[in-house]
């Protein structure tokens, strides 16, 4: 299977692969691999949205943990 990069992905996954590269600094295999159809990419963000902790969506996926003493 090809991991797509966002020019060579399918026009309907470009912008969730932009999305994704913006938020991991470059498109992860993984996800260029699901980008060659966007129904599997879309359903692959929905389910990682709703299962991440909290903290990561208020901040913005920047989660900066303190240490416990």
């Amino acid at each position: 299977m090809t991991a797509h990069t966002v020019d060579s992905a399918p026009e309907g996954s470009r912008d969730t692969l932009k999305k994704l590269e913006a938020q991991f600094g470059k498109v992860l295999n993984i996800h260029g691999a699901m980008a060659h159809s966007p129904a599997v990419l879309e359903t692959y963000v929905a389910i990682r949205s709703s299962s991440v902790p909290h903290d990561e969506h208020v901040c913005g996926g920047d989660v900066r943990r303190r240490a416990v003493a």
